[in-house]
């Protein structure tokens, strides 16, 4: 598998206000575990974690102290931490919006209310 391509992504509507923080970690609780699923049926030895929320991204990785402050995302750091706890490597990095192009395009539709289910 080449470096960097991505295994699988999508989005989803977003029925309710939530704030971006909470879109972010719910959609990367989505991406652990489709990691996770991927991995029952093949080896995974790295996952490289990248995203444009710095706030979701140092709240998930466990080099960091940083925890974060509400019930709800602390148990989507520990879902997403329990369902890439089996892969071998797992890094984290902060990235620039413009490195992220394709996964802000998919939060953006999320957020369209007129995207069809």
């Amino acid at each position: 598998m080449t470096a960097g391509k991505p295994l699988a992504e999508g989005s989803r509507r977003l029925d309710a206000f939530v704030s971006s923080t909470h879109a972010e970690f719910r959609a990367l609780v989505g991406g652990a575990q489709a990691v996770a699923a991927l991995g029952t049926y093949r080896r995974l030895s790295d996952v490289h974690v990248r995203g444009d929320a710095a706030a979701v991204i140092t709240g998930v990785d466990p080099a960091r102290s940083t925890t974060p402050g509400d019930e709800i995302r602390r148990r989507r750091v520990t879902a997403i931490r329990n369902a890439l706890a089996p892969i071998p490597r797992v890094t984290y990095r902060t990235v620039s919006r413009g490195e992220n192009e394709r996964a802000h395009t998919l939060a953006v539709r999320a957020h369209d209310t007129d995207q069809g289910r």
